[in-house]
């Protein structure tokens, strides 16, 4: 039986959608991304060491 090449592409595009992503709330970049099922903007703070001094310094909240 021959399987359906176009579903099993949709099948994989669907798998690999990477919708979520994760920005540092002090320097606004990309710390990552995440498969999910629609659009998900999560805010996180990144590595660098200025942007981890200005959320202690705010209490973690935003700046």
């Amino acid at each position: 039986m021959r399987e359906d090449s176009s579903a099993s592409a949709v099948q994989d595009s669907s798998q690999e959608n990477e919708l979520g992503v994760v920005i540092c709330k002090s320097c606004n970049e990309v710390i990552y991304t995440l498969p999910t099922n629609g659009f998900t903007k999560i805010a996180g703070v990144c590595g660098k060491a200025e942007c981890q001094e200005t959320s202690s310094r705010s209490g973690g909240r935003p700046v």
